[in-house]
Formats: structure tokens, C-alpha cells, sequence
């Protein structure tokens, strides 16, 4: 199932996808260093680091095709497991063009035996352009997260931290 826009904001990119896995499973799959590396970037490389508490820093490096060497980071606003994870989101890329601070919040909720995740990615303002790249790009972030829930679990590396 492809991610789809749920709600048409002004200046945030609101997504919806449904994944075959539990909210304990995928809340870990976007805080866990080791899920994140495996799953984040498709044809390139990244590492990731995330203090899992409010007011905690995280941080994300790496390269890829279509943006070059990237770096990511940020604070936690929100950090409720299962359900909520919220940062701030700073970017700096090396072939694309820069935006301001946004906040990032992914919301969890079980649905039988998967999860519904709502992606808010927000605080464009008057930043079309941003806006615009984030509604190209998430929906291809999602799908990877998808497809990661969708491998054996055995083929999955275990994140200890």
C-alpha cells in the first residue's frame, strides 16, 4: 500500500500508510540506530544517532543518490512509545537546496495486527518550495519503512539502545 495524503495543509506535508507490523515494532524501527541505518536510505549510506527522551538530540548522516551528503538533526518535543515521536528537523544537503527548521511527528495506532502511521511534517510556512520536495520525498521514506516491516524478522538487525 502506497502512503497517501490524508489532509491537504497549507504548509505541511500530512501522510497516512498502513504497515504490517505492530506500533512497538515500527515505533522502534524509527528510533532505533541500527533499524534506522538499515531501512533509511535506499542505495546509499547513513548513521544515525537518537536520545530517546523529550528534550533528547538526535542526528543523521549520510549519502545518497539524490542528495548528495546529507546531514539531519534536531530535539525530541514529543517521546510517548508507542504512540508519538516529534523533533525538530534541521537539514543541511549538499545537492538540493536547504530548508528552515520544520518539526517532524509521527503518529502510531493499532489497527488489528498492523499500524496506522500519520507523518506530519510541518512548519514550511511560506517555504513552496520545501514544501513541495517533502511531499516528493516522503512518500518514498514511507515506502522503505513499509517494505523494511514487510522483510522476515530474522533478517532485521536488533537495536540495544
Amino acid at each position: 500500500m502506497n502512503p497517501t495524503t490524508r489532509l491537504k495543509a497549507e504548509d505541511a506535508v500530512v501522510m497516512e500508510i498502513v504497515i504490517a507490523a505492530s506500533p512497538e515494532e515500527v515505533f522502534r524501527a524509527l528510533t532505533g540506530k541500527e533499524e534506522l541505518r538499515a531501512w533509511w536510505v535506499e542505495g546509499g549510506s547513513n548513521n544515525w544517532d537518537l536520545e530517546k527522551r523529550v528534550g533528547g538530540k538526535w542526528s543523521a548522516q549520510g549519502h545518497d543518490k539524490s542528495c548528495g551528503n546529507w546531514q539531519l538533526w534536531g530535539e525530541i518535543l514529543e517521546y510517548d512509545p508507542p504512540r508519538v515521536l516529534e523533533y525538530t528537523w534541521h537539514e543541511e544537503l549538499e545537492l538540493e537546496r536547504n530548508c528552515a527548521p520544520t518539526v517532524v511527528r509521527y503518529e502510531l495506532e493499532a489497527i488489528g495486527n498492523a499500524t496506522r502511521l500519520t507523518l506530519t511534517h510541518s512548519g514550511f510556512g511560506t517555504d513552496k518550495e520545501g514544501l513541495e520536495r517533502y511531499r516528493g520525498g516522503w512518500p518514498g521514506v514511507l515506502e522503505l519503512l513499509q517494505a523494511w516491516h514487510e522483510r522476515p524478522a530474522h533478517e532485521r538487525p536488533k537495536d540495544a539502545g
